[in-house]
């Protein structure tokens, strides 16, 4: 094989991740490469259904905005009904030249819902189903138009079959990997809610998910390094998701105290922040480093540090805060994502980086997909 050499090079570079978006980004994007294929999205099996976890779409948008898409929240029936489940349950490879001219006697179907709202044409379609290590279904990629030199879809060839398979075969350690690490963060965030029912999941993972989403718009700005974004938010996610952790070595009663707390009361619900740094410091790696960092600091003020607040610190921060007024409490109702933001930016240069407060308006979209995604029990 001409290109194994860069085959081998890609599974090795799949250890540098740890985030299940990082790694279904870079899987989907290799097996695009291989076949010159003009768009993809794979689907994770939950229950009995496929869920929507990454796309790509060249024509719609660029690579480096898939990560807007991945709350979308697009479930499959695990059936035979549609080419994804049909893939899914036979366990097998579908390969169809023209979604068009499916046979009548197939038991699956095109949908072209997507198509006729986006204005994109499906043609050629791959599917590959992806297994865990004990050979049970991962879930099922699904790769889109294969181009010719002209820019053409044309049918995916049995070659593009046999790589894509291959590549698929041996990056699904690093998936169901992945997906262990995450499932593994989500059973930390049910013990701190035990502890403190006002830290609900929902809360973590709208943190984490509006400060990988405020890094990348402000990185991009920046112009920094695309590949340098994918490794900082892949540590970023887990650090913001737990952020919070710390709170394990507060009293209940005192979490739960709705009064105006004392100066000792604050000092001591202040402690969390230390708690959790030391809880992290030894998660291993670079994310050690950011998990201390945001856990530490990310309740310093901008106004009393500036720049030296570590980056993941300024930007939890300001996720954080955002959540706090976007959410119901106890004491207050929720305000719009607008009118957070709106507040937000009124303290830009006194609480919060105004460099990043800038960068609210931007993501929006992503927001508003986060919050109809991880609602409050």
């Amino acid at each position: 094989m001409h290109n194994e050499q860069p085959f081998r090079d890609f599974l090795s570079s799949l250890a540098a991740y740890r985030d299940m978006d990082a790694i279904l980004d870079r899987v989907l994007l290799r097996s695009r490469e291989l076949c010159r294929a003009e768009a993809g999205t794979i689907f994770l099996l939950e229950g009995e259904e496929l869920v929507f976890a990454y796309t790509h779409n060249d024509r719609l948008f660029a690579v480096e905005d898939a990560f807007r898409h991945i709350y979308a929240g697009v479930r499959l029936p695990l059936s035979h009904a549609s080419m994804a489940g049909h893939c899914g349950l036979t366990r097998t490879i579908l390969n169809i030249p023209d979604v068009r001219r499916i046979p009548p006697d197939a038991p699956y179907r095109f949908n072209d819902a997507f198509d006729r709202k986006s204005g994109f044409c499906t043609s050629s379609v791959l599917m590959i189903p992806l297994f865990k290590r004990d050979n049970s279904l991962l879930g099922v990629m699904q790769i889109i138009n294969a181009l010719d030199a002209r820019g053409r879809p044309r049918p995916f060839s049995f070659r593009m079959e046999r790589l894509v398979e291959l590549l698929t075969m041996n990056a699904a350690w690093a998936l169901e990997n992945s997906q262990d690490r995450r499932r593994g963060l989500r059973r930390l965030l049910r013990v701190l809610h035990l502890h403190d029912p006002s830290e609900s999941s929902a809360h973590a993972e709208r943190t984490a998910g509006l400060a990988v989403a405020l890094y990348r718009e402000w990185a991009q700005k920046q112009g920094h390094d695309p590949e340098h974004m994918r490794r900082y938010a892949d540590n970023l996610y887990p650090a913001a998701l737990l952020h919070d952790l710390g709170k394990i070595g507060v009293s209940p009663e005192l979490l739960g105290k709705a009064a105006p707390l004392t100066a000792e009361e604050n000092t001591a619900l202040a402690e969390h922040c230390r708690l959790g740094a030391e809880l992290l410091a030894d998660a291993g790696g670079e994310i050690s480093e950011l998990a201390h960092d945001t856990a530490l600091l990310h309740h310093q003020r901008w106004d009393q540090g500036g720049k030296s607040i570590p980056l993941c610190a300024r930007i939890t921060s300001i996720a954080d805060a955002f959540d706090a007024l976007a959410r119901p409490r106890a004491c207050a109702a929720a305000l719009s994502l607008a009118d957070a933001a709106a507040i937000i930016r009124k303290q830009a240069g006194g609480a919060f980086d105004p460099e990043l407060t800038e960068c609210l308006t931007a993501i929006q979209d992503v927001a508003e997909k986060i919050y109809q995604h991880f609602i409050e029990e």
